[in-house]
């Protein structure tokens, strides 16, 4: 299998002592309930109206696409492996250059295809745009929709490579707030 080269880690801080003893010091139970640190500035959107935000990104899409051409970490076929509410959910979505293809299906019957382009918006964040939708409003997708994600790497890497893609259909463009897709690499 091939490697890529570019990786986004996902590094989340624990404290690995305070696991070990049985009595919490007293530094740790004055500990304040949040800790904050720099971590650079928010994504553009962050806090906005979500029609200015759905607006701001559909303008950086056309003016500063940091990925014209696609990403090749995302080429390839990926197969839906999150949890879903629909019986028998399957999702592939297939990547090539900064288009992308996407076909679902749920044991009720419903099926459909789902084609459009995506831009690197910020860091981590693409606008995925939504250029045909067959049937038009099947699993809440519909022709010109867009909306953000964030894609995270390697999740499991030990195992077949995955991605989180934490979507934003509804622009409020909060993380508590997304839909999260799991996906696995099923070819490159």
């Amino acid at each position: 299998m091939k490697k890529s080269g570019l990786v986004l880690l996902l590094l989340v801080p624990f404290s690995i002592t305070s696991a070990c003893r049985p009595n919490a010091t007293e530094a740790e139970k004055n500990k304040p309930a949040v800790t904050t640190h720099d971590s650079g500035p928010m994504a553009p959107g962050y806090g906005m109206d979500p029609a200015e935000a759905e607006a701001l990104y559909r303008r950086l899409a056309k003016e500063a696409n940091e990925c014209p051409d696609g990403n090749f970490v995302l080429n390839g076929t990926w197969r839906f492996v999150g949890e879903s509410k629909l019986p028998g959910f399957t999702d592939e979505l297939s990547f090539q250059g900064n288009t992308f293809t996407e076909w679902m299906s749920a044991a009720t019957g419903e099926r459909g295809t789902v084609t459009g382009t995506y831009s690197c918006i910020y860091k981590n964040r693409i606008l995925m745009h939504i250029k045909r939708a067959d049937p038009d409003g099947l699993f809440g997708n519909r022709t010109d929709d867009a909306f953000a994600c964030d894609v995270l790497f390697p999740i499991r890497p030990e195992e077949r490579p995955k991605m989180l893609m934490l979507c934003f259909p509804e622009w409020n463009l909060d993380p508590k707030k997304s839909l999260d897709y799991e996906y696995e690499r099923i070819s490159d």
